[in-house]
């Protein structure tokens, strides 16, 4: 009996390693397809901002979801070091860092 625990054990351990295998795979290859996305960024590039806008303090208060979105796509317009400058739709000038944009060709968000 003690065996047949033993042998349960190690299969249920196995199952979970392999699982978790699985999980680190599909983090791997999600975050080595991202840094591919992140290529260089050149000025005319359409771009999506990835991480949180929000809005600027000089706007009025009328914010919408269709506002929020047009922050969201933009237009590189240079980049300095680690920085790409850009014109959002809105235009709103502003810069993000580049694992924080897509190119809009790779983003669903864009039309």
């Amino acid at each position: 009996m003690d065996n047949e625990r033993a042998i349960t054990l190690l299969t249920e351990e196995l199952r979970a390693l392999n699982l978790r295998t699985q999980r680190l795979e599909a983090e791997l290859h999600a975050l080595q397809q991202r840094e591919a996305l992140q290529a260089d960024f050149v000025k005319g590039d359409r771009v999506y901002i990835t991480n949180r806008v929000r809005r600027p303090s000089s706007w009025l208060k009328n914010w919408t979801n269709d506002t929020a979105e047009n922050e969201k796509r933009a237009t590189v317009t240079h980049k300095i070091r680690d920085r790409v400058w850009l014109v959002t739709d809105n235009g709103t000038k502003t810069w993000r860092a580049p694992h924080n944009l897509a190119h809009a060709s790779n983003h669903t968000a864009i039309p």
